[in-house]
This record gives structure tokens, sequence and C-alpha cells, in this order.
């Protein structure tokens, strides 16, 4: 695989030091988990601060409609996702804004797998120069082409009920899953001929990482998955059952900061999955 492999998990011990290991690993999740919700909440909440008066009423507007019946949420998710994206992939803002999450959902998972975690802080210079740079490359160039797939799906949301949009985020995960094979099998490919050493079959490619180097697969995929699951989430919310909505109105400021408050939803759900992710996949690599 060249200096792509991904570098082994120390051996797991035993007992109660293996508890103890393992309640630390979920310490340190749970940390990146809280650092996700600042991220998520600052869009909605500078969006709050850009908005017009007119903006800010529709969504309060939104709101109270969804006491009586989910929201069709195509408008909302779609001017949120283009907020941060742009509204033209093929542009520097778009390139930027994809550099930028693809970075910070990278980190997150590399702090979130211990063997990777320890090589970072042991071995700084040779996981930055041998590891990072290649893995934020194929991450980046996956990022990209993925985040082109969510938009195409976010564009085309509109009236769709729950189930539909449903629906598409799980043809969007799908469509990563498979994505992340092909990029990082082509990247490696340039490299090679670059190099001047050949990689091996895609069928013994998969293999390989599957049987042997499993942490490269979910060093890859996972940031992959969360660069877009905060926007899916926000979708997701958008058709919550009518009462979940009246109780939350209950508790937050939905009448004169609706942006910040379906942010606040929001980013505390992107936080909790993101939990659930990265803990699945710290566990995947061991």
């Amino acid at each position: 695989m060249g200096r792509y492999s991904s570098l082994e998990t120390p051996a797991p011990a035993c007992g109660a030091h293996a508890a103890m290991q393992l309640l630390n690993q979920i310490w340190v999740q749970a940390l990146l988990a809280a650092a996700v919700f600042p991220l998520v909440y600052q869009v909605f909440a500078t969006l709050d601060d850009t908005l017009s008066k007119a903006a800010k009423q529709r969504a309060a507007d939104m709101v109270r409609s969804l006491d009586a019946k989910p929201h069709p949420a195509g408008a909302s998710v779609r001017d949120v996702f283009e907020y941060v994206f742009s509204s033209r992939h093929f542009s520097l803002r778009c390139t930027g804004a994809v550099l930028a999450v693809s970075a910070i959902c990278y980190l997150i998972t590399v702090l979130a797998i211990p063997g990777m975690r320890e090589v970072l802080f042991t071995q700084p210079v040779f996981y930055i120069t041998e590891v990072m740079s290649l893995s934020l490359l194929i991450n980046f160039i996956a990022d990209f082409i993925a985040l082109g797939a969510t938009r195409l799906f976010v564009e085309r949301i509109g009236t769709a009920s729950g189930t539909k949009t449903l629906a598409m985020f799980v043809l969007d995960a799908g469509i990563k899953f498979v994505l992340v094979w092909v990029v990082a099998y082509l990247s490696l490919f340039a490299i090679g001929l670059i190099e001047g050493w050949q990689m091996d079959p895609p069928g013994e490619f998969v293999r390989e990482i599957l049987d042997t180097e499993p942490e490269t697969f979910v060093s890859i995929f996972t940031p992959l998955f969360l660069s877009s699951l905060w926007i899916w989430i926000y979708a997701g919310y958008l058709h919550v059952q009518p009462r979940l909505v009246s109780g939350l109105r209950r508790l937050l400021d939905f009448e004169t900061h609706a942006v910040r408050s379906l942010g606040l939803v929001t980013a505390a759900t992107s936080s909790l999955l993101t939990f659930v992710v990265l803990v699945a996949s710290a566990l995947a690599s061991i």
C-alpha cells in the first residue's frame, strides 16, 4: 500500500485496565463530539445576524407551521447548505469551504481513533508529512465530489416527505461508501505512477484494506460521512413530529430567534450523532 498504509493500533489490554482504557476513549469521543456543537451552531448564529427581518419572520412562521404538519423543508435546507458551501459548486468559495470542513472532520476522526491519535502525538512530523498530507488530499477530493452529490439531493428535497428525505440520506450515504473506494484507489494509483510503484488490482486492494488495514477505510469514510451529516440532521429536524416541536417551543425562543433556535437543536443533534459515529469508528478500528 506504500506510504498510505495505516498504523496499527496497540493490542487491547485485559480486565480492569482494558475497561479504564475504553472509558478514557469514550471521554475523548465525547469531547470531540462536543466540539462539533459550536461549529454547527455558529453557522446558524451568523445566519441569524445577517438575515433580513422578513427572512427571520419567515423562519418563525415556518416553525409555527410545524405545530400543524411537517414543513416542506427544501428551501430552508438549501439556503443553509448554500450559505456554507456557496450556490455554485465549482467556485473558490465552495472549494475553500469543502477544504475546511474536510480537514476538520478528518482531524476529529483521527483524534477519535486511539492508534492514529497515539502516532499523531508521539510522531507528529512523520504523521503529518507521511500520512496526514496524503489523507487530507484524498479526503478533499472525495469530499468535493460527495458534497456535489449531496447538493443535488438538497436541491431536490422540495416538499418531499420525511420518508423520501430519509431515502435520499441513505442513498447519499451509499454513494459516499462507494465513492471513498474509487477516489482512494485512483489517487493512490496516480501517486504510484508518479513514484514508480504499482497498485494491486481493485479487488485485492479492497480485500487488503478490509482484512489488514480497516483504520484506513475508517479514516477516509468517517470524515466523508460527517461532512454532510449536519445538513441531513437539519433536514430531518424539519420533519419531526408536531408534539416534539411544541415542546421545544416552550424551551427555546422560536418567536424572536427562530434561526438560532433551529441551529441550537441541529448543533445538539449533530454532536450526539457525531459521538455515536466516532465511538463506532473507534471500536471498528480496534
